[in-house]
């Protein structure tokens, strides 16, 4: 499994302060049978700039998106362009660790290719360890909130699963892969620096609870009473988490 191909998709919209610090840890990876997939998604800063300092490295590839398309869209152009045998993400403000990628392709090759996702640093004005107990999320616990996914640290087979342009694009994606596999596996020990900053997309409670209860209801269309259960543990385990 350690010949497999990877295929790392980084969306980039006005990230310059913190684009160089997301691109160099994926080049620093001891893993490097990898290709990333830039998609700058119209930016208005000079992330443009940025990325044309690694345009000829040999382990990237560019794409300057002629309008905004938003993320979700942003990320697809990448998914569609990808041949390679495993995926990747890593958002423009992430940062994984040195051993993240050769981690988690050894842990692809003994759980049976299931989606993996690690432990992670949460960086905001403090940092904590974000972690899960068990070697399997199930999906219960995946809704319930009981260990937060970050994106940055998923790892899956390449599939023909796709973003859609919907509040928590990640939950449903991540939702699908579920569909797919029934289970997905934990890397006990952090991979990834994820960092929040205030008044972004991440840190917005109350858009976030709304949106969550819209896809509980909508999107994956539960019983009533199992909207209510999951956005019960929702809300609580956010409430826990920031604490």
């Amino acid at each position: 499994m350690n010949d497999m191909t990877v295929a790392i998709i980084l969306p980039v919209y006005n990230a310059s302060e913190t684009l160089d610090r997301a691109i160099t840890s994926v080049l620093a990876q001891s893993y490097t049978n990898f290709t990333l997939y830039i998609i700058d998604d119209f930016s208005k800063d000079n992330s443009r700039e940025i990325i044309n300092k690694y345009i000829h490295d040999k382990n990237i590839k560019v794409m300057f998106n002629d309008k905004n398309l938003g993320v979700a869209e942003s990320r697809n152009r990448g998914l569609n362009l990808a041949v390679e045998d495993v995926v990747a993400f890593i958002d423009s403000d992430d940062e994984w660790l040195k051993d993240k990628l050769e981690t988690q392709i050894s842990r692809l090759s003994v759980t049976n290719g299931l989606p993996n996702v690690s432990h992670y640093n949460f960086i905001s004005d403090q940092r904590k360890l974000v972690g899960y107990d068990k070697n399997l999320l199930s999906r219960k616990d995946f809704l319930k909130k009981e260990f937060r996914i970050c994106l940055s640290s998923l790892v899956h087979k390449r599939n023909n699963v796709r973003f859609k342009k919907i509040g928590h694009e990640d939950f449903i994606y991540i939702s699908s892969l579920y569909d797919l596999h029934g289970h997905i596996s934990v890397t006990n020990k952090p991979l990834v620096n994820y960092y929040v900053t205030e008044g972004s997309l991440s840190s917005n409670k109350i858009t976030a609870a709304c949106w969550q209860f819209n896809l509980l209801s909508k999107e994956l269309k539960l019983p009533r009473h199992k909207v209510i259960y999951y956005f019960f543990f929702y809300a609580l385990n956010a409430l826990l988490f920031r604490n």
